[in-house]
């Protein structure tokens, strides 16, 4: 029994048994990256790097010098990229190790991600001259830009008649220092709306021609730009006016994290008016004489007129004789108005020229102003008779007063005829 214990406590006493790794008889040196700071480092920036060196070996160094390499895209301008260490003693370890700290520069054009940095270290003596150094595995530098920003720089739009098709153009500008990465542009035309009791859908008056609404770009290089194209129709009963589009982009960085934007870009719909003037009518047919001119203003375009007034110019030909200016107001869409004016002709030949200005906005209240010249036709008084524009004098009338200034002769003689004989 008694020796089943003391079996029972050797084994036990064997498995509590601790065994102390051995202690190498030279130096034994373990180089630790501690930390950088900032972490990640922006490119263009300095960060601060700690190594710890701690010595686990049984017995000292010599001089120690730790050097940090100088390789793209890690620099130390106005520093000694050399740190003399002296001597370490042995079993220098934890909080006995040594902390050292490089001040580094990361170069402006750095890729995001990991960037290894090299170091090494070598113990100098008089006796150990020419021995080279010892290279330690690279070390990992987190370089990433604060933020990947993309922007709009600028928006180029046709102004879109309904019915028709227009080109709308954005300007993209990649703000970061490194590469931009699937680009995905997409223009909302059609919009959902969650309300409390339903659902609301919004639908833009526009359709993609000849694509999707949503363009990719493989890549946007650091502080480059690209652009890309929406060929979109406006609905042929489109209103004239300026419609918000929302605009959606997502991409990545180099370092695979993901980014979304929301912009907000505009879209014209309505062309150039079609306005056109015609004489409607008038009552003026020969020089020399005055009457009314019918002016009819006619929209052919898609897109309404607002605001026009007319008014008509002096010329020799003529003279103004009631008000020379004249407020018309709106004119829809193939729709018209008229104004009038009152003239006295004096032009001689066939025609007279009426230059008439005008003055209006478009629906989006855009200005024009335009010279109108009509041409109206001017004829002599035989060819006027002729085409029943002016009554000739009429004989019936002459020949009338002759038979009763005849008749009353006749009865005069007749009676002092009567007279006589009695």
């Amino acid at each position: 029994m008694m020796k089943k214990i003391i079996i029972a406590l050797m084994a036990i006493l064997a498995m509590c048994m601790v065994y102390a790794a051995p202690i190498p008889a030279g130096a034994d040196l373990e180089i630790t990256l501690v930390s950088q700071t900032p972490d990640p480092v922006q490119p263009g920036d300095y960060v601060d790097i700690r190594f710890k060196i701690e010595n686990y070996g049984g017995a000292s160094t010599e001089e120690l010098w730790l050097e940090l390499v100088e390789d793209y895209p890690f620099s130390m301008p106005g520093s000694d990229n050399i740190i003399k260490l002296g001597n370490m003693q042995a079993r220098q370890v934890g909080d006995e190790g040594i902390v050292v700290k490089f001040k580094v520069k990361v170069d402006e054009n750095a890729v995001e991600g990991a960037n290894e940095l090299t170091l090494r270290y070598k113990q100098y003596s008089e006796t150990r001259i020419g021995i080279p150094w010892i290279e330690l595995e690279p070390f990992d530098i987190n370089v990433q830009t604060r933020d990947s920003i993309i922007a709009i720089a600028e928006v180029t739009t046709d102004h879109i008649a309904p019915g028709e098709t227009g080109t709308v153009s954005l300007k993209l500008t990649n703000l970061a220092d490194s590469l931009l990465r699937e680009v995905r542009v997409n223009l909302d035309l059609f919009t959902t709306y969650q309300l409390a009791a339903s659902v609301s859908e919004v639908t833009k008056p526009f359709s993609p021609i000849g694509s999707t609404n949503e363009k990719a770009v493989l890549k946007i290089d650091a502080h480059g730009t690209t652009t890309v194209d929406f060929d979109l129709m406006a609905d042929p009963d489109a209103a004239s006016g300026i419609y918000k589009i929302p605009v959606n982009i997502k991409y990545s960085d180099e370092v695979g994290k993901n980014y979304s934007k929301d912009l907000v870009i505009s879209i014209i719909i309505g062309g150039d008016p079609d306005l056109i003037a015609t004489l409607d009518g008038t009552d003026i047919y020969t020089s020399g004489s005055k009457g009314t001119v019918d002016v009819k203003f006619i929209n052919k375009g898609s897109a309404d007129v607002k605001f026009l007034y007319v008014r008509m110019q002096d010329s020799d030909g003529y003279t103004i004789i009631g008000p020379k200016e004249e407020y018309v107001g709106n004119i829809d869409s193939d729709d018209f108005e008229t104004a009038d004016f009152d003239l006295y002709v004096e032009a001689k030949g066939d025609s007279v020229e009426l230059p008439i200005e005008i003055e209006y906005k478009d629906a989006n209240n855009k200005d024009y102003t335009k010279v109108m010249k009509l041409k109206m036709p001017l004829y002599s008084m035989a060819e006027a008779k002729k085409l029943g524009f002016v009554q000739g004098k009429s004989g019936t009338g002459f020949f009338l007063i002759l038979i009763i200034v005849g008749a009353g002769v006749f009865l005069y003689w007749r009676k002092k005829k009567k007279k006589k004989k009695a």
